[in-house]
C-alpha cells in the first residue's frame, strides 16, 4: 500500500516569522492578500500563493527550490 503524504504548507511573514500548517484556507489566503504573509509555500506540489502589485493574490509553480527539505 502506498502512504498519502500529509499536506504542509510553509508561511512566511513580513515580520520574518515562518509556520508550517497542514491545511490551508481562505483566511491564511487572505493575509496575503493583506500583505501579512509574504508568500504561501505548498511543499507537496511545489505551488505558491503570492500578492501581486494589485492587492489579489496569485497561485504560481515553483520550478526550482533549494534549502527546504
Amino acid at each position: 500500500m502506498k502512504e498519502e503524504k500529509e499536506n504542509k504548507f510553509l508561511i512566511l511573514y513580513n515580520n520574518g516569522q515562518a509556520e508550517t500548517v497542514s491545511k490551508m484556507s481562505i483566511t491564511l489566503l487572505h493575509m496575503v492578500e493583506l500583505g501579512v504573509a509574504k508568500i504561501i509555500f505548498n511543499c507537496n506540489e511545489n505551488k505558491a500563493w503570492i500578492r501581486q502589485d494589485d492587492g489579489t493574490t496569485k497561485e504560481v509553480t515553483i520550478t526550482h527550490v533549494n534549502g527546504l527539505s
